[in-house]
């Protein structure tokens, strides 16, 4: 196995580093230039997401248990979180925080989890997320916080 291979977990997970150029020792100027060009490397947990997409609970939790790395962002960067309150899988956001998934991270418009449960409309799974500490003051990109989100759909959540 050389230094470059892709990194990977008993729990599925691969670092993204598995598409990035060999960059040690890069000495000619398009391997240079390939490196400055190549995309952050950024952990990966694919078989957590996947089970997170479909709902199941007992593979999302074993998958935890075996070291799934719950913060992971999928190709589009969203995290497993992310992924449930989008997919609205209410019941594994619990398994989620048990496990110590950040629900303050911000998604590519600064919108924390709270942000998309409130603009998918998910009461439960906003007051889970307020219990569990997100931050009810975070604005987005558009200096919207998570209750501004929330009054501009059919239902006001907070």
């Amino acid at each position: 196995m050389s230094d470059h291979a892709p990194a990977m977990t008993a729990a599925g997970g691969i670092w993204a580093a598995d598409a990035a150029p060999d960059c040690s020792g890069a000495g000619m100027m398009e391997a240079e230039y390939a490196c400055a060009l190549a995309p952050p490397v950024r952990p990966r947990s694919p078989a957590l997401h996947d089970a997170v997409r479909v709902g199941d609970a007992a593979a999302v939790r074993s998958l935890l248990d075996s070291g799934a790395l719950v913060d992971a962002g999928d190709e589009e960067g969203d995290t497993p979180l992310m992924l449930s309150i989008t997919r609205n899988h209410a019941h594994i956001v619990p398994l989620l925080l048990d496990a110590g998934a950040d629900f303050n991270r911000a998604d590519e418009w600064e919108g924390t989890p709270l942000h998309r449960a409130a603009k998918h409309g998910r009461p439960a799974v906003v007051n889970a997320l307020i219990a569990a500490g997100a931050n009810p003051n975070a604005t987005d990109t558009y200096g919207h916080t998570a209750r501004a989100v929330a009054a501009q759909g059919s239902t006001p959540l907070m």
